[in-house]
């Protein structure tokens, strides 16, 4: 099930494993070149997939407010784990690269009393600074962090 656009009164309601999606239309150029097989994993592991990109303020809160479990790629979708109850596990999907600092997210979980997790893969080979190019994950370093 993909979560396009929320209607629903009751945070209680919503999803408590979710998926931050980040839109293949996005310009973003950072992205995940196997999101196809990670978001079949996920969808197969019932963590319901978000298009935050195409939901309101209100509706990105409401979505959040009731997660267990957030999966995301690392960006600016991550922060909305502010809304996240206290304890919710946040599965940060990000490229490795040596000059990266991971601490950013890690501190901002760590204030909210989330369990951070990073699922690192290895960047596309390619011109662009390291902060931009695309990368993949293994889906069985997600399923370690799932269990």
């Amino acid at each position: 099930m993909v979560i396009n656009s929320i209607r629903i009164d009751s945070v209680l309601d919503y999803p408590k494993k979710i998926y931050l999606a980040r839109s293949k239309s996005s310009k973003n150029l950072r992205q995940i070149l196997n999101i196809d097989a990670i978001e079949f994993f996920l969808d197969d592991q019932q963590v319901e997939r978000i298009n935050s990109d195409q939901l309101s303020f209100v509706e990105q809160v409401k979505a959040c407010m009731n997660a267990e479990l957030i999966v995301c790629p690392i960006g600016a979708a991550l922060t909305n784990m502010i809304f996240a109850p206290a304890g919710c596990k946040i599965i940060c999907l990000s490229p490795y690269y040596d000059d990266a600092n991971y601490f950013y997210y890690t501190n901002l979980a760590a204030t909210l009393g989330h369990q951070m997790n990073f699922v690192l893969g290895p960047q596309a080979p390619g011109d662009q600074h390291p902060m931009h190019k695309s990368y993949s994950i293994d889906i069985d370093l997600i399923k370690t962090f799932l269990n």
